[in-house]
C-alpha cells in the first residue's frame, strides 16, 4: 500500500503553482515568437540602401538586435537561469558603439565590412574576462556577453564581421534565412529545455510526496 502525505501549506502553494508555470512558459514562447515575427517584418519593411539615411538604417538595426537579444533572453528565463534580462539587452546592442568610432574618425572599418574591430570574438571574449574578474556583478557581465554573441550571429546575418581580428581582417557572414533559423532553433531548444527541466522537477516532487505506510504487522507479536 502507498499512502499520501495529508500535505503542508507549502506543497499546497507548490501544486497550485504548476498552472501558473505552464503560463509563464505560454507568455515567453509567445514573446519569442513575437520577436521572430517583428524581425521578418522588419526586414521586409526596412528601405533599400538608396533609400534610407544612416539614421534610418540605425533605427531598424538597432531594434533588430534589440528583438533578437530579447529571444536569447526568453530562452534563458526558460531555462531559469538568474540572468536579467535588461544585460542581455545591453550586450545586444554594446558592440555597436563601434559605429559610433567610425563616425567620430577614432577607427575604420575593417575592408569589405562596415564594422571595426569592435565585432569580433576577442571583445567578445574581454567583457566575459571583466565577469571574472568583477564576480560581485558576473551574472550580469554573463548577460552582457551572451547578448554580445547574439549581436555578432545577427550582424553576420545581415553583413560582413570581422570575427577573428586582429589576428585575421578576413571577414565572416551567413544568409539572412539561416540566422533567422538559428535563432529560432536556438530559442525553442532553450525554452523546450527549461519546460522539460520543470516536468522532470515536478514529476519528482510528486514522486517524494508518496511514502510508503508503515508495516504494523512486523509489530504484532507471534
Amino acid at each position: 500500500m502507498w499512502n499520501k502525505h495529508s500535505g503542508s501549506p507549502t506543497s499546497t502553494v507548490t501544486e497550485k503553482s504548476s498552472p501558473l508555470d505552464f503560463l509563464a512558459f505560454v507568455i515567453l514562447l509567445a514573446v519569442a515568437t513575437g520577436s521572430w515575427v517583428a524581425i521578418a517584418v522588419l526586414r521586409l519593411a526596412e528601405p533599400g540602401p538608396q533609400d534610407r539615411t544612416l539614421t534610418i538604417h540605425g533605427i531598424y538595426d538597432e531594434t533588430g538586435h534589440l528583438l533578437t537579444a530579447l529571444m536569447v533572453a526568453a530562452g534563458l528565463r526558460a531555462m531559469r537561469l538568474p540572468i536579467p534580462i535588461w544585460s542581455v539587452l545591453v550586450g545586444g546592442v554594446i558592440l555597436d558603439v563601434g559605429h559610433v568610432m567610425i563616425q567620430l574618425d577614432f577607427s575604420e572599418p575593417i575592408d569589405g565590412s562596415s564594422r571595426n574591430g569592435t565585432h569580433s570574438i576577442l571583445i567578445v571574449t574581454v567583457i566575459a574576462i571583466v565577469g571574472l574578474v568583477d564576480q560581485r556583478r558576473a551574472i550580469l557581465w554573463l548577460g552582457i556577453t551572451i547578448g554580445a554573441l547574439s549581436h555578432l550571429w545577427r550582424d553576420m546575418g545581415t553583413g560582413l564581421v570581422p570575427l577573428a581580428w586582429p589576428f585575421s581582417d578576413e571577414i565572416w557572414g551567413t544568409s539572412f534565412t539561416r540566422y533567422m533559423v538559428g535563432l529560432a532553433a536556438l530559442t525553442v531548444a532553450m525554452i523546450g529545455s527549461g519546460a522539460l527541466l520543470a516536468i522532470h522537477e515536478r514529476a519528482n516532487h510528486d514522486a517524494g510526496a508518496i511514502v510508503p505506510a508503515p508495516d504494523t504487522n512486523s509489530d504484532q507479536p507471534r
